[in-house]
């Protein structure tokens, strides 16, 4: 678990380059980091490439419009995700397109 740690956006991209390497992380829970809208890239692209991931834990951040269609954007391509909680930050326009992108991600729920 890694909640409230200030992984901070280096982090973030050493996370990602992991689960894209095939790490078998089922679960990350980077609520509370204070995590800015380009920390969502480096998770998209994970989710792009389709990782093991099943659990992604991104509540109580910054991520803002721009990091909901980051994470909107990988979820098109990912089938593996059961769910995303992205409460309480600040995505406004962005939960329409995570709700769009997650309709094609069988039995993924999207906490917003």
């Amino acid at each position: 678990m890694l909640a409230r740690n200030k992984v901070g956006v280096p982090g973030v991209m050493m996370l990602g380059d992991a689960i894209k390497s095939g790490a078998a992380l089922q679960s990350l829970d980077l609520h509370g980091n204070e995590l800015p809208p380009q920390a969502a890239g480096p998770l998209a692209e994970a989710l792009r490439r389709g990782a093991v991931l099943r659990e992604l834990l991104l509540q109580d951040n910054a991520l803002g419009v721009v990091g909901a269609a980051l994470l909107a954007d990988g979820l098109k391509q990912n089938e593996g995700l059961t769910s995303l909680d992205v409460q309480r930050n600040d995505i406004g326009e962005g939960a329409t397109l995570l709700d769009d992108a997650s309709r094609d991600v069988s039995d993924l729920i999207v906490w917003k």
